[in-house]
C-alpha cells in the first residue's frame, strides 16, 4: 500500500514542532472510526473548556497549559473532520455517477 496515500500528516498545530512532521494518521481507516476520533478529541476540548470555565481564579500558567492542550485537540479534529468531509464528497460523487439515467419517453423504453 502507498504510504502517501494511507498516512496524512496531522495539521501543524498537531505537531508541537517547527521541524518536520512527525504525526500522522490513517487516512484509509473506516470513516466512521475516524470521525470516532475526531469527536472524542472534540468531547475531551469542550471538557477542558468546562473546566476552565468552572476554575477559581488561577495563574496564567493553568491558563496557558489548558489551551495548549485545547490547540492539539482542536487541531487533531479539525484536520481529521477534513478528511472525512473528503470521504463523504467523493461518496456523493460516485453515488451521483451511478444515480439511474431516466429514459426521455419514447426512446427506447418499454410501452
Amino acid at each position: 500500500m502507498n504510504d502517501a496515500v494511507r498516512f496524512k500528516t496531522m495539521a501543524d498545530g498537531s505537531q508541537g514542532s517547527s521541524g518536520d512532521p512527525v504525526l500522522y494518521f490513517r487516512a484509509d481507516i473506516d470513516p466512521t472510526d475516524l470521525f470516532e476520533t475526531a469527536t472524542s478529541r472534540l468531547d475531551s476540548a469542550l471538557s477542558l473548556l468546562d473546566s476552565l470555565a468552572n476554575m477559581p481564579r488561577g495563574t496564567m500558567a493553568d491558563v496557558t497549559q489548558i489551551a495548549d492542550g485545547l490547540t492539539y485537540l482542536l487541531s487533531d479534529a479539525s484536520g481529521m473532520l477534513q478528511v472525512v468531509h473528503g470521504l463523504l464528497m467523493e461518496l456523493k460523487d460516485r453515488r451521483e455517477a451511478m444515480a439511474p439515467v431516466t429514459l426521455l419517453s419514447g426512446e427506447g423504453g418499454a410501452k
